[in-house]
């Protein structure tokens, strides 16, 4: 089964207020990883806030992949995960097709469901877990920054954003695939 973990970075937390900035896919037993950025896009020398392309083109490369793994990437229950659902969300707002239903393994859920950590996030899980790669610390400032167009705020989003793949990866293959079913948790509408 062709397999990725990916991580999004957005300019808010709500994805009608806010626009995709970066997003990383890596597909598993590779050390690769697939960059999207949302300044490499030609509409963004016009506005900085029109995400379409980069969440068409990011959408389109999670379509390649028959699971995915994520970091409280996945919608489930009453939960919402984050990733797919402002995903799902961007895509609606500009008319494009949904992400359809695939096998979506998160990594959160696991250390939720089979851990007693004092705080899920992947920092705390990463740490608890000696896991090789850490979190990066980001200041607010850099994503607002970011959002603005400062590319060195973009940069440092993206590597962070890069650093919680490699994280995400490393808890999947040390910690999760261990305790992890398969779900379908992207629905339809």
């Amino acid at each position: 089964m062709n397999t990725a973990v990916f991580d999004i970075e957005t300019s808010y937390l709500d994805a009608n207020a806010g626009w995709m900035v970066a997003g990383v896919i890596e597909p598993m037993g590779t050390d690769k990883q697939r960059v999207f950025r949302i300044d490499r896009y030609p509409i963004y020398k016009n506005d900085r806030t029109d995400d379409r392309s980069i969440v068409r083109e990011f959408c389109d490369a999670l379509r390649e992949y028959d699971i995915l793994v994520s970091y409280f990437g996945a919608p489930r229950g009453h939960r919402r995960g984050f990733d797919i659902a402002f995903l799902q969300t961007r895509l609606v707002i500009h008319g494009l097709p949904e992400l359809e239903q695939m096998f979506h393994l998160d990594c959160y859920e696991i250390i939720r469901n089979k851990f007693k950590l004092h705080r899920n996030s992947l920092r705390v899980a990463g740490k608890t877990f000696n896991l090789p790669t850490l979190k990066e610390d980001l200041p607010m400032a850099d994503f607002n920054r970011a959002a603005a167009g400062h590319k060195k705020a973009l940069n440092r989003v993206v590597s962070r954003c890069q650093s919680d793949v490699r994280m995400t990866t490393e808890l999947y293959e040390g910690i999760c695939k261990r305790f992890m079913k398969q779900r379908r948790t992207i629905r339809a509408i």
